[in-house]
C-alpha cells in the first residue's frame, strides 16, 4: 500500500525520559575537579599515556548515589539519583553551554561568568520514576517529514516536587556534612537571571530555576512498549518475543519496549534486551534452518 493511505497516528503517552535539575554552580579552594585551562596540559597528558594518572583519567563524573527523599515513603526505594560533575568552566564556558542546553547567550554569561576559571562543580538531581509521559506523533504521511516528539517534561506536578526535594537534600549535603565543609565549598551567590525576581534558594526559586534549566540525560524509553495486546490498553507494541503485534518477521529490539523507564541509567538494561532479542533471532533462524532442511531429499 502506499504510504501516503495510512492514517497517522501517535506513540500513545508512554514516552519517558529521566530529567534533572542541575544544582550549582558551587566553588570549592582546592583543585579537585577538571578545569581544562590548567589539567589539559602536555604533562598531564604523559601522565595518562605513561603511568595512566592525573587529571584526564576523569570523565568528570566523580560520584553518584540514590536516595529516598520523600520522608512518608518507608520502603526505602530510591526516587532521586544524585551525580556529581566535577567540571569547571573554562573561559568559553558560558557560551559552550548556551549551545549545549539552549540558553540564551546572556543568561549563562551572567551566570556562569563570575566562576569562571575556579574550581567548580554541579550536582544533577535525577528522578529516577517519572510520573510524566510525552508522545511521539507522525507529522504527516510522508515518510521525511520528522515526527513531532513532545516529552512533556513536569506535566506532572509530582515530579517537579521530588527534584525539588533532591535539590534540598543536595544543598544539606554541601552546607551541613564535614567533607564539603573541608574543602570550603559554596554556592554561587549568582540568581539564575530569569528567577532573580524570587527569593535566592528558596522553594519558589528552585521551582522557577527547574523549569527554566531542566535537562534531559537522554534515556527516552517506552514509545514501542512491550505487553499483552488487548489487556489493559491498546499501547502495547510488541509482545514478549519483542515481535510487532500482528506480524511474524518485524521486531523492535531498543530502549523503547521499556513499559517503564529503570530507576537508574537504561543503559545495562539496553544491552540486556539487545542481548535478549539477538538470541531471540538467533532461535527462529535455527528453527527455519531445522525445518528447511527436513525438507531437503538426496537422490
Amino acid at each position: 500500500r502506499d504510504l501516503h493511505s495510512f492514517p497517522t497516528r501517535r506513540s500513545s503517552d508512554l514516552l519517558q525520559d529521566h530529567i534533572i535539575g542541575l544544582v550549582g554552580p558551587f566553588t570549592v579552594d582546592k583543585p579537585l575537579t577538571f578545569l581544562i585551562d590548567r589539567d589539559n596540559s602536555p604533562l598531564h597528558l604523559l601522565d595518562l599515556a605513561l603511568i595512566g594518572t592525573g587529571p584526564l583519567t576523569s570523565s568528570g563524573i566523580l560520584a553518584t548515589g540514590f536516595i529516598n527523599t520523600n520522608p512518608n515513603d518507608t520502603s526505602g526505594w530510591p526516587d532521586i539519583q544524585l551525580i556529581l560533575m566535577g567540571l569547571s568552566l573554562h573561559q568559553d564556558g558560558p557560551r559552550v553551554i548556551s549551545s549545549l542546553f539552549n540558553l540564551e547567550g546572556n543568561i549563562t554569561e551572567e551566570y556562569y561568568r563570575p566562576i569562571v576559571g575556579k574550581d567548580s562543580f554541579h550536582i544533577m538531581s535525577l528522578i529516577s520514576r517519572p510520573k510524566s509521559r510525552g508522545y511521539i506523533e507522525l507529522r504527516s504521511a510522508d515518510p521525511y517529514d520528522p515526527p513531532i516528539i513532545n516529552p512533556n517534561y513536569l506535566s506532572q506536578a509530582e515530579d517537579l516536587d521530588i527534584i525539588l526535594r533532591g535539590i534540598r537534600k543536595v544543598l544539606q549535603l554541601v552546607e551541613t556534612t564535614k567533607a564539603f565543609k573541608s574543602i570550603n565549598t559554596t554556592l554561587s551567590s549568582v540568581p539564575f537571571p530569569p528567577c532573580a525576581d524570587t527569593e535566592f534558594k528558596s522553594d519558589a526559586y528552585w521551582r522557577c530555576y527547574v523549569r527554566h534549566y531542566t535537562l534531559s540525560v537522554y534515556h527516552p524509553v517506552g514509545t514501542c512498549s512491550m505487553g499483552p495486546r488487548g489487556r489493559e490498553s491498546d499501547s502495547a507494541v510488541v509482545d514478549s518475543k519483542l515481535t510487532v503485534h500482528g506480524t511474524e518477521n518485524l521486531r523492535v529490539i531498543d530502549a523503547s519496549i521499556q513499559p517503564q523507564i529503570v530507576s537508574s541509567n537504561i543503559q545495562a538494561a539496553c544491552t540486556m534486551i539487545g542481548e535478549l532479542g539477538a538470541d531471540l533471532v538467533k532461535a527462529r533462524d535455527r528453527k527455519s534452518t531445522r525445518l528447511n532442511s527436513s525438507h531437503i531429499t538426496i537422490s
